[in-house]
């Protein structure tokens, strides 16, 4: 029995080193300051991708994985120049598996934004907006 706590301690505390510290893994919410004119584009493995306008001079990004596999997906968001760029990708093992995380993300634009999406699985929606925001529809 006391080699079971050992054991037990061990491993926990192995995996809370192995953790990335700050965001959760597969997870992104953030905000960056744009000028009007720019591109955000939207580069993923697989996922559904909404595009919202709004009024505000940032881009907001909310991207989530969730289920078997979740934390294997990682999103990088960068500002270059007045563009945004959001990739996603999913690490290798996940390959082998019969399911994937469901992956999706939700941006919110400024309204004379450009909008570039690309998925190697194509899952895009548009849905109707509230009165104060538009949606963009997504071509591929």
């Amino acid at each position: 029995m006391k080699y079971a706590h050992i054991a037990l301690a061990f491993f926990t505390a192995a995996a809370l080193l192995a953790a990335p510290a700050g965001a959760d893994p597969g997870e992104l919410t953030e905000r960056i300051p744009v000028s009007d004119g720019g591109t955000l584009i939207v580069e993923l493995d697989h996922g559904r991708v909404d595009v919202l306008a709004h009024d505000a001079s940032e881009v907001r990004i909310e991207a989530r994985a969730r289920g078997l596999g979740a934390s294997a997906v990682h999103f990088d968001l960068r500002a270059t120049g007045n563009d945004v760029v959001l990739t996603g990708s999913r690490e290798a093992w996940l390959d082998w598996m019969s399911t994937t995380p469901t992956v999706e993300v939700r941006a919110w634009v400024p309204r004379d934004y450009q909008v570039q999406v690309s998925t190697a699985v194509p899952a895009a929606a548009t849905h109707p907006a509230p009165a104060a925001s538009s949606t963009r529809n997504i071509g591929f």
